[in-house]
C-alpha cells in the first residue's frame, strides 16, 4: 500500500511541480518508483522495531523529519565533494537531487541518482530479508 500511493502521489506532485520532457520521464519514473520502495522498506522495518503504537509513531516522525532535513540542507548549503557523499546515505537526498537535475535538464546527475538508488533498494531490502529471517528462527527456537 504505501509503496504503491506513495509512488501514484510522487508521480501527480511531480508532473504538476515539473515541466518535464517525455525522455526525461523513464527516468523521474525510476527515481520516483525506487525512492517508494526504499521509504516503503523504512516503513517495514519501522513496524517491525516498534513494539507498540505510540513509539511507531515517534519513528516515523524522525525518520520523515531525517528524509525532509538532509535534502533541503544539502541544497541551501550547496554540499559538495565528501559532504554531498556522505549525504547520499540518506535515500531521499539521490531522489530530491535526481528530480531537480531532471528538471534542469541534466542527465548525468540524475542517472548517478537513479544508480544510487538502487543500491539503496539492495541493500535495505537485503537487510530487511535478513533480519526477517534471523527474527524467524529465534521465534521458532
Amino acid at each position: 500500500m504505501g509503496f504503491l500511493f506513495g509512488s501514484l502521489s510522487s508521480i501527480v506532485t511531480a508532473c504538476i511541480c515539473f515541466r518535464l520532457s517525455w525522455q526525461n520521464f523513464g527516468l523521474l519514473l525510476a527515481l520516483i518508483v525506487l525512492s517508494s520502495f526504499v521509504a516503503a522498506l523504512i516503513g517495514l522495518f519501522i513496524g517491525k522495531l516498534s513494539e507498540g503504537l505510540m513509539i511507531g509513531v515517534v519513528y516515523i516522525k524522525i525518520v520523515m523529519l531525517l528524509f525532509l532535513t538532509v535534502p533541503i540542507l544539502c541544497a541551501l548549503i550547496g554540499a559538495s565533494g565528501p559532504l554531498a557523499i556522505i549525504c547520499n546515505i540518506v535515500p531521499s537526498q539521490p531522489a530530491f537531487d535526481g528530480i531537480l537535475a531532471l528538471s534542469a535538464g541534466n542527465m548525468g546527475t540524475a542517472v548517478k541518482d537513479v544508480g544510487i538508488l538502487a543500491v539503496h533498494c539492495i541493500v535495505w531490502f537485503a537487510l530487511y530479508v535478513l533480519i526477517s529471517t534471523n527474527h524467524k528462527r529465534q521465534v521458532t527456537q
